[in-house]
């Protein structure tokens, strides 16, 4: 009977040592613990189901390297034709970044095929791609559509210079893509005999991916016509004759659209003058020097103008590259100006910017008969008066080589200046320029005593915190 009891009375007390242990603090801090942890595991595990499930994929990178510009989501919205993209690469050996990309292509647009071929593997189906004696190798992309192609070389898709590491893949398969679905040329008469600033390779390759033909012309002994392309006059270092500025003048009356890139010349350029005074402006024969320092390079003559709003300079500025202009001179409004005439300024110096007026002048700082700013040194000029549904249009910028290579193969906004320019010219918004993405790391500057500050921070501080932060916890715990 004794027995029973004591049994009894040990049965009653491992009851209530368990009932007691579920009410126990530690336990009820454990359970929650495990619980919180089972429910971040169950999360985990959700997300990376319905991830794989929907191929959900998050461009985290700082300048959206594989996401699509809103410029080249437009021109696919945009093609109602097939477009095969062939990547030649060996299996497994496909440039990661390169892919990622064609998978955007591939996913906005239905119209749009990506395969991959090893050319090593398919000799004869490459072969047929190689003109010119070029030869196609592994690395190159092929932008079919008909019997129309475009290869782009391993440089087209991320360029290299001394400063800067550019993916410039998207910019060259968006040209690609325009190029090779695109029926007609467009034709840009180029300017010659006033010794003009030659045209870089890549920014011809550029305006052939645009699906322009670069013709050079003679104004005096050739012809030009409003109908099947636009006029570019790059750079003059002379003024040009009274009969080429006739010829001008009847090309944009009849609706014709013109770039000029005026440089500053020894005497002022009378005929250049008379052509544009007709549109509201003139150029005065100064040269600019900008006098803050964050809106130049070192040398004063190298500015970096204020972008304005233009749909020509938005996606410039949205794109972060800074626009660098040299021996810039002021753009001026004329007193007289028809009413149909608008102009719009698209660069423009700072307050502190003056222009000095005599050009052989030893003295860089600001003399008496120096103009002061700012300057508008680019400008867009539209004609509202409609000509069989055109209307004149003018881009000037006041500088002679802003699209020389020095420039342009540091990733700067001065290619995309230009062709957004004659896109915007012949109306073709939807082909403003795709601009480069910067790969280039940026590395934080710290001076000796900010490093010894930092690495005291991240040695010592930091550390000690996490240490007196354990102790605390350690101490706590053990008085519960």
């Amino acid at each position: 009977m004794e027995l029973r009891r004591r049994h009894k009375m040990k049965k009653i007390d491992l009851i209530s040592n368990i009932n007691s242990s579920f009410k126990n603090k530690k336990f009820k801090q454990g359970s929650y613990a495990t619980l919180s942890t089972i429910i971040i595991i169950c999360i985990v595990i959700a997300l990376n189901l319905l991830i794989g499930k929907f191929d959900l994929k998050f461009d985290l990178t700082k300048n959206k390297l594989y996401t699509l510009s809103d410029q080249s989501k437009q021109i696919l919205k945009s093609i109602n034709k097939d477009v095969n993209i062939i990547a030649l690469y060996k299996a497994g050996n496909e440039d990661k970044a390169v892919k990622q990309i064609l998978d955007q292509y591939e996913k906005f647009s239905d119209k749009i095929k990506v395969q991959y071929k090893d050319p090593e593997l398919y000799p004869e189906y490459v072969k047929k791609y190689e003109k010119e004696g070029n030869s196609i190798t592994e690395g190159n992309i092929i932008v079919e559509c008909g019997n129309k192609f475009k290869v782009l070389s391993s440089t087209d898709l991320v360029s290299y210079s001394q400063y800067s590491q550019l993916l410039t893949a998207e910019q060259n398969i968006t040209g690609a893509i325009t190029y090779v679905t695109s029926d007609k040329r467009i034709i840009i008469y180029n300017t010659q005999g006033h010794n003009e600033d030659e045209i870089p390779y890549n920014i011809k390759n550029s305006l052939e991916n645009q699906n322009y033909e670069i013709k050079n012309v003679n104004l005096l002994t050739d012809n030009i016509d409003s109908n099947s392309g636009l006029l570019m006059i790059m750079g003059p270092k002379v003024d040009l004759a009274p009969e080429e500025i006739s010829k001008i003048q009847n090309f944009l009356d009849k609706g014709g659209h013109v770039f000029i890139s005026a440089p500053i010349m020894k005497s002022e350029p009378k005929n250049l003058n008379k052509l544009i005074s007709n549109y509201g402006v003139k150029l005065e024969n100064a040269l600019v020097i900008e006098g803050s320092s964050s809106n130049r390079l070192q040398n004063p003559l190298y500015i970096i103008p204020d972008n304005l709003d233009h749909s020509i300079i938005n996606p410039i500025s949205n794109s972060k590259f800074p626009i660098i202009l040299k021996a810039a001179h002021p753009i001026s409004d004329v007193d007289i100006v028809r009413h149909t005439v608008k102009v719009e300024p698209l660069l423009k110096t700072s307050d502190k910017a003056y222009a000095k007026t005599n050009l052989q002048s030893e003295v860089i700082e600001k003399e008496k008969n120096d103009l002061s700013g700012p300057f508008v040194v680019a400008c867009a000029i539209t004609d509202e008066v409609s000509i069989d549904n055109k209307n004149p249009k003018i881009v000037i910028v006041s500088s002679s080589n802003f699209v020389d290579e020095s420039l342009t193969a540091n990733g700067l906004g001065n290619t995309d200046l230009l062709l957004n320019s004659i896109n915007w010219l012949q109306d073709n918004t939807q082909n403003i320029s795709v601009s480069p993405k910067d790969l280039s790391s940026n590395y934080l500057q710290l001076s000796g005593a900010k490093q010894l500050l930092f690495s005291g921070l991240v040695v010592i501080v930091i550390p000690l915190i996490i240490l007196i932060s354990g102790i605390t916890v350690c101490v706590r715990r053990k008085n519960l």
